[in-house]
């Protein structure tokens, strides 16, 4: 009876061994898929944080790709996050800061109305086509607006 006892420990031993080992096996796989997909995941949201950030960037109106990576060099130095509506907090007091520095890095806003001359009058008035004809004259403006020229030709 002693013996049969010993046996039934030994092989429920070896088992309960095999048991382990299996389990360590599935946990260590199961382990091995949560790291792929959480960096499949942290993949994602950089992609998307960069797409949103593109879109951002875009949507300023930069005028060439030196201003842009400009830009977003900043927005990332400075760890900005699009909030829940996609909303990039702190983003309109960076660009804000890059119009001041150098408002030539953005297109004009068709929207917005150009400046008027301070001369008051067009800059193009009193200027000579390739003729010599005056584009006031050619264009219907008041010879008065014309700046006097020598009529001795």
């Amino acid at each position: 009876m002693a013996e049969m006892n010993e046996n039934q420990t030994t092989g429920n031993t070896a088992e309960s061994e095999e048991t382990v080992e299996s389990l360590r096996e599935q946990l260590n796989a199961a382990n091995q898929s949560i790291a792929e997909w959480k960096q499949k995941y942290e993949q994602y949201q950089a992609s998307e944080y960069n797409n949103k950030l593109d879109r951002f960037i875009q949507e300023t109106r930069v005028k060439n790709n030196i201003y842009a990576e400009y830009l977003k060099r900043q927005i990332i130095e400075q760890n900005l996050q699009f909030d829940d509506n996609g909303v990039l907090m702190g983003g309109d007091a960076v660009v804000k800061e890059l119009r001041e520095s150098c408002p030539d890095a953005f297109v004009p806003d068709p929207t917005e109305r150009a400046a008027a001359p301070t001369s008051g009058r067009a800059s193009c008035i009193g200027s000579l086509d390739l003729f010599g004809n005056s584009f006031a004259s050619s264009t219907g403006f008041p010879q008065e607006a014309e700046p006097s020229r020598n009529k001795e030709w």
